[in-house]
C-alpha cells in the first residue's frame, strides 16, 4: 500500500498514532533496502576484502551512490523489516478489533 494511503487513515488516538510514527522509520527503512537489492555489489580487495556497492544513478544528473555497508548494518536492516510487518499488522488487528466493539 502507497504510503499516502496510510497517511489518510483516520486518526485514532489509540492505533494510528502508533503506525504513523512507524510510517516515516519504514520507508527510509525501503530506500535502504532497495538499495542494498538494486545496486552493484562488489568485494573492495585493496580495502582488505570488504563488500561495497556502487548505486548508479535514479535520475538524469545524479551521482553514483558508494557505500561499504557493514554486515550488522545489514542484519539490523532486515531485523527493522520484522518489526515493520508486526507493526502494520498488529495495527491493523486494533483497527478490526475496534469496529467490531464499536459495531455491538
Amino acid at each position: 500500500m502507497p504510503k499516502n494511503r496510510y497517511l489518510r487513515l483516520p486518526r485514532r488516538p489509540d492505533s494510528s498514532t502508533e503506525l504513523l510514527n512507524g510510517i516515516d522509520q519504514y520507508w527510509a527503512d525501503k530506500e535502504s533496502r532497495n538499495r542494498y537489492i538494486h545496486d552493484e555489489w562488489s568485494v573492495a580487495l585493496r580495502d582488505g576484502g570488504i563488500p561495497a556497492t556502487r548505486g548508479l544513478p535514479l535520475r538524469k544528473g545524479s551521482p553514483v551512490v558508494w557505500d561499504e555497508p557493514k554486515t550488522d548494518e545489514v542484519w539490523n536492516l532486515a531485523r527493522q523489516f520484522h518489526d515493520h510487518h508486526g507493526l502494520f499488522s498488529y495495527v491493523a488487528y486494533r483497527v478490526r478489533r475496534d469496529r467490531e466493539f464499536d459495531a455491538g
